[in-house]
């Protein structure tokens, strides 16, 4: 298999082992709503941290391929570790450091994707991020099986032993430092991270952008499985909910490439970030499992179509030298919303319930969405060709 379509599809396998169950690995291990929405919070602090700094290791150190074994190796140690150890405090300060690792897998292979299928066709990119989601949908629906008979104590070994296949995929993967990346970076401080803000003064609007759509998302991957277990569901239904979400995203992401090539970012990002803030309010009113699981295979769609339009929208905003900048800090947004869910969720979760807080986190996601139309790049139009007494000098 071509060397980049095997890293997204290990790292969704990798991924799909263990995110879908965190809430419930870590009700597990003794901690109640609040103390996992400040671990959350304090995940996403250090995400925040880290971000740039991945980014700059990406585009001008190390190289793209380097980070992504050092964070799949250093990450899979880290979970094993956690595994292991029953004292909660040690087992918070694994995961947070497990977590720190991880979270530049995804935007780092983004990064990626986006550089090899530069000067293609716009839907390139999907074709390949559509192998993620393939990964993740089918290992979540596996372990979910394998979960219900072992517990929740066995995902973190799992995860561990997924996470060194992705740092052997990733040693196929050409390993380019930009050269123009460290030019614009030198002599700068903050690094590739200040360049990016200096090449694109709209990338603070785009990342506010990014993080209110992201605020719908986030809740139903980190709460959702919690609110399931409320109501009777076991490993399985949690697992399916899950999956069946990531497999919805793999024909969405290949329409969505289809889609976004047509009418552009902006408009792919209003339509996908609508639908997901609606989907998100619609698990707050329902009540039964079953509709829940359902509504948030809708909501894998929606998802698929915010991640092109995303990706595609940096890749538009920032030259190929600064793509994993321009990927981790846009999932540095995430680490930015796990702080707020974290801080107030988890007090939202266990005072007023999942449903309340799945409202407010979707009428922000909408609210990301008309804030779309202001931030994200249309569609491109087609070059006027010369007149035939023009000069192209």
């Amino acid at each position: 298999m071509n060397p980049v379509r095997l890293a997204f599809l290990a790292l969704g396998a990798a991924l799909g082992s263990y995110l879908p169950f965190a809430v419930l690995i870590q009700t597990e291990k003794g901690f109640d709503p609040i103390a996992i929405g400040l671990i959350g919070a304090a995940g996403g602090t250090l995400a925040i941290l880290g971000a740039p700094v991945w980014g700059h290791l990406g585009d001008v150190t190390l190289g793209r391929r380097r980070v992504l074994q050092l964070a799949s190796v250093a990450g899979a140690v880290l979970l094993v570790l956690y595994g292991l150890v029953d004292l909660p405090l040690a087992g918070a300060g694994l995961w947070l450091m497990a977590g720190l690792f991880i979270s530049t897998l995804n935007p780092t292979v983004d990064a990626v994707g986006v550089v090899v299928t530069e000067g293609g066709s716009r839907s390139s990119f999907a074709r390949l991020r559509v192998l993620l989601s393939l990964g993740f949908g089918v290992i979540t629906i596996g372990v979910g099986v394998l979960y219900s008979a072992l517990g929740y104590g066995a995902a973190p070994f799992v995860a561990g032993a997924a996470f060194i296949v992705v740092a052997l995929a990733a040693t196929r993967l050409a390993n380019p430092r930009r050269d123009a990346a460290a030019g614009a970076s030198a002599g700068r401080r903050g690094g590739s991270a200040a360049a990016a803000f200096a090449a694109q003064p709209r990338l603070p609007f785009v990342l506010l952008t990014f993080a209110l759509g992201m605020m719908g998302m986030i809740t139903v991957f980190g709460w959702l499985p919690l609110r399931l277990a409320e109501l009777g569901g076991d490993p399985s239904v949690v697992a399916l909910a899950a999956g069946l979400e990531a497999l919805a995203e793999v024909p969405a992401f290949l329409v969505a490439g289809f889609v976004a090539a047509r009418i552009g970012p902006r408009a792919t990002y209003l339509v996908s970030a609508t639908v997901m803030g609606l989907c998100v309010i619609g698990i707050a009113l329902l009540a039964d499992p079953a509709l829940m699981v359902a509504l948030r295979a809708v909501n894998g769609v929606a998802y698929a179509g915010m991640t092109v339009a995303s990706v595609l929208a940096l890749g538009r905003l920032l030259p190929a030298s600064l793509q994993s900048t321009a990927q981790s800090l846009s999932a540095m947004m995430g680490g930015v919303v796990s702080i707020a869910l974290g801080v107030a969720g988890g007090a939202i979760y266990q005072l007023a319930g999942g449903p309340a807080l799945f409202a407010v986190t979707g009428a922000l996601t909408l609210i990301g969405a008309l804030l779309a139309v202001l931030t994200l790049p249309g569609r491109e139009r087609p070059r006027a060709p010369l007149s035939p007494g023009a000069s192209s000098g």
